[in-house]
């Protein structure tokens, strides 16, 4: 039994925590040894390795003080650590503007009159995309699916890029149903039943990034993409 205990504790780590030193054979890196962040993305069958370790980009402090007119500490402790779209994931769009059905805006409305109507306050996934937008995620690419690993917790997300189609009448599910294709430089997955789709950006030229694409029925009008850019913590 105190085997297993160890056990359990070991693989229990936060991602960000792990092998911190470990000088990954895979990273580019400069002459002096230090990882090349600037380097062309790494390929596996001629599209772009998404693999790795990533993070939402955490917005500036001044940017919540000009919207919020306070440091965003006296609101949340953290709030300054996490990008905004974690309160709002149509931050930069007008409130006419936003696609929302009138169920959602109630919805939204008495969870933030009480808090514990939130999955995540109960202890619940907080799925896409709002696992994305707080903690590391890790992701497993291969020729035929991509694996999203959340370090919140979340169940893991897979999106296949196997050419398969979407289920014509799938069972709810936390994370979704997902399928992708790749267009040039980025992959565009579609889900159902509990993710909206996202396109993934991983360009030489481009940030890295990945594009919302909201297209639950139930909650959206229509399509509303937005992106968020992404980095190496």
């Amino acid at each position: 039994m105190k085997s297993v205990a160890i056990l359990l504790m070991a693989v229990s780590t936060r991602l960000s925590a792990q092998w911190l030193d470990y000088p990954d054979s895979r990273t580019p890196r400069t002459k002096d040894g230090k990882p090349n962040l600037s380097a062309p993305a790494p390929r596996v069958k001629g599209k772009p390795n998404l693999s790795g370790v990533w993070q939402a980009e955490r917005t500036a402090v001044s940017e919540y003080i000009r919207a919020l007119g306070t440091d965003p500490s006296n609101i949340q402790v953290d709030l300054g650590d996490i990008t905004k779209y974690v309160s709002n994931i149509f931050w930069d769009v007008k409130p006419a503007d936003r696609p929302l059905r009138p169920e959602a805006v109630a919805i939204i409305q008495q969870r933030r009159k009480n808090p514990t109507g939130f999955p995540l306050t109960r202890c619940l996934p907080s799925g896409i995309p709002a696992v994305l937008f707080i903690y590391t995620f890790k992701i497993i690419q291969t020729p035929q699916e991509i694996v999203v690993l959340a370090e919140d917790g979340d169940p893991p997300r897979q999106i296949y890029t196997d050419g398969r189609s979407m289920p014509k009448d799938p069972q709810p599910s936390w994370m979704g149903y997902s399928v992708g294709q790749w267009h040039r430089y980025a992959g565009r997955f579609r889900s159902r039943a509990g993710a909206p789709a996202h396109r993934a950006s991983s360009a030489p030229s481009d940030p890295r990034c990945f594009e919302e694409l909201p297209s639950d029925p139930l909650a959206y009008t229509k399509e509303y993409p937005g992106t968020t850019p992404l980095r190496w913590p």
